[in-house]
């Protein structure tokens, strides 16, 4: 516990410095080498103890973890960042998910870092482990992949961010209408469109549900059902132990509601 605490108040004041600290914070040593979430995948992540365990720390201690600088951190132009942060997206049951999802999920378990070029680099990773998850998941249904390429995945997502932020910024006087979504993602698809059943679809459900950051991962935050769901496949799959299962009663029967 000393050990992480320490880790967690460095890495806050130097997110930049996230490896020298964690394996001068003897966390490293301490912890075993996380399993394998998706076993059955052919994804080229970073094969480095302290990667894995390090994005172990980020997923499965995420209430202790400060949001901000993991945007920091995962935005800098290095490998060591985006090795990990690929890690943390490859993490996340998304293949059978639509992007906007996909990018829901994710972006409640850190804040999008404030620079224009770390955003693009986290986005663009975010695109990479999406698109290659995707394709996974449905390799035997293909009819269902309406993505061509990753390229088209990062180009999405950052059409996903941005329309998230024209639907529910209250200083915003004129919106978007889903014909300005779909045109605005004209010819993003390797030269052609994605079909516009699927914008459609993004655009109406993005606009009844904000995606949200929330402050901390701390458990006292609202327990969102995308939450509610990521950590449920965690703990169903051994990557994290049972503790949140055993949450007190008043904590369970919050979270059964989206159940």
């Amino acid at each position: 516990r000393e050990a992480l605490l320490n880790f967690m108040q460095k890495f806050e004041d130097s997110p930049k410095k996230a490896r020298m600290v964690f394996e001068q914070s003897g966390l490293s040593d301490l912890l075993p080498l996380p399993p394998k979430l998706f076993p059955n995948s052919e994804a080229e992540l970073s094969n480095e103890e302290w990667a894995q365990k390090l994005t172990w720390v980020f997923r499965c201690l995420n209430h202790a973890v400060p949001y901000s600088a993991l945007g920091e951190f995962f935005g800098q132009p290095k490998d060591d960042s985006k090795d990990v942060f690929a890690l943390f997206v490859d993490s996340f049951d998304m293949g059978r998910a639509d992007l906007h999802e996909a990018l829901r999920g994710v972006m409640e378990a850190f804040r999008l870092p404030g620079e224009a070029q770390q955003i693009d680099r986290v986005v663009q990773t975010f695109g990479e482990v999406y698109f290659r998850k995707h394709l996974e998941y449905y390799e035997c249904e293909p009819d269902n992949i309406y993505l061509k390429n990753s390229d088209a995945a990062y180009t999405l997502a950052f059409s996903v961010i941005m329309l998230n932020v024209d639907q529910h910024n209250p200083k915003l006087k004129k919106r978007m209408v889903v014909k300005d979504f779909i045109s605005n993602n004209r010819a993003i698809n390797d030269g052609g469109n994605i079909p516009p059943e699927v914008l459609t679809r993004i655009f109406l459900d993005l606009q009844k549900r904000e995606i949200k950051t929330p402050p901390s991962g701390s458990l006292g935050e609202p327990l969102s059902q995308t939450r509610w769901k990521d950590y449920s496949q965690l703990i169903e799959k051994g990557y994290r132990d049972n503790a949140l299962g055993d949450a007190h009663a008043a904590s369970r029967a919050h979270v059964q509601g989206f159940l």
